[in-house]
């Protein structure tokens, strides 16, 4: 991966980087190609030391759904469903939540930017939707509309430069009996720099 940071605080996490006119040609596998005029790129560098997988961090607590056991959260797998596809995007990692199960991190400062896409697997069926909450220190950043597995996978970008926690949370629209399970697909963090 490329880091691509623009001066709005904009991350963009991208496969190939080229150039189309005088704009800089950002392809990102969850969101195509992007063109960006090269007066708003900060900063281009090589994710190998700037990336770290949020699925590599040991969690600091999670809570599974009222009267269900702890597989409630998985990383790299999916529950009830056999691979990490949403619409639109296969994952090469991930955390996945059953709705009404959560997952906290402790970021410490260390990072600049969560970047990752959120949906239910492909595998589910679309009877059940899901609500994609994101939240640190006590404040909700990040909430979706109700996703069901034949809806695009949802890009989020948070800035985390003054987090200290995130946590990650799956809600059942309507507290349906049925079954969800949402992916964080992709879960990367943008380390800050030295």
């Amino acid at each position: 991966y490329y880091v691509v940071d623009a001066v709005d605080g904009s991350v963009f996490m991208a496969d190939a980087l080229g150039t189309d006119g005088d704009k800089l040609a950002v392809t990102d596998h969850t969101l195509g190609k992007l063109l960006i005029d090269l007066g708003t790129v900060r900063d281009i560098s090589y994710g190998g030391d700037k990336l770290k997988w949020l699925a590599d961090l040991r969690p600091r607590r999670a809570d599974a759904a009222p009267g269900r056991s702890a597989d409630g959260f998985l990383i790299d797998a999916t529950i009830f469903a056999p691979s990490l596809r949403l619409v639109g995007t296969d994952c090469d990692r991930g955390v996945s939540l059953t709705g009404g199960s959560s997952v906290t991190y402790d970021l410490g400062g260390q990072y600049k930017t969560f970047v990752c896409v959120a949906g239910v697997p492909v595998d589910m069926l679309p009877s059940a939707s899901a609500v994609f909450v994101a939240e640190a220190d006590g404040k909700e950043l990040f909430r979706s509309p109700p996703r069901t597995s034949i809806q695009d996978a949802l890009p989020v970008s948070i800035d985390t430069s003054k987090l200290k926690t995130i946590t990650l949370r799956v809600e059942s629209q309507n507290g349906s009996p049925l079954p969800v399970v949402g992916l964080w697909g992709d879960p990367l963090l943008v380390k800050s720099s030295p």
